[in-house]
């Protein structure tokens, strides 16, 4: 309780990754989200290095530690092809405010290629745990 770890949302084994929408809860009585972006106004998080290499850009970077939801919106732009590999997508930055246990899960997720053909992909959530020193 009352420190901070980094919480990476990772991608593998994707082929042609275009545009990507992710919802997520986490349990805001238990843990905050920081912002890694102070020059914004809101809570954000660090875009990762998927789309290292292309010309991407955030439609969306909201965590709302009220309610325990982050939406997160990114995509490329004017390149014909997309990521193929993996990467990390975003990192979220957690800080433990109270003592217990939750989980960070994915609430809905999209992946799509260039043209707007989703992506099947599966996705595992996170268990949180917080606890005193």
């Amino acid at each position: 309780m009352g420190s901070t770890r980094d919480v990476h949302i990772v991608i593998e084994n994707v082929k042609g990754l275009y545009a990507l929408e992710l919802y997520i809860s986490f349990p805001y009585t238990l843990t905050q989200v920081v912002d890694m972006d102070p020059n914004v106004p809101g809570v954000q998080l660090r875009d990762g290095d998927v789309f290292s290499g292309f010309d991407a850009y955030t439609v969306q970077n909201d965590a709302d530690n009220v309610n325990g939801r982050i939406v997160y919106i990114r995509l490329v732009a004017g390149s014909e092809m997309g990521k193929d590999g993996g990467g990390v997508i975003a990192t979220l930055s957690l800080k433990g405010v109270a003592v217990g246990q939750g989980t960070l899960a994915f609430v809905d997720a999209a992946l799509c290629t260039r043209d707007g053909t989703s992506i099947l992909a599966s996705y595992r959530d996170s268990w949180v745990s917080i606890t005193h020193y």
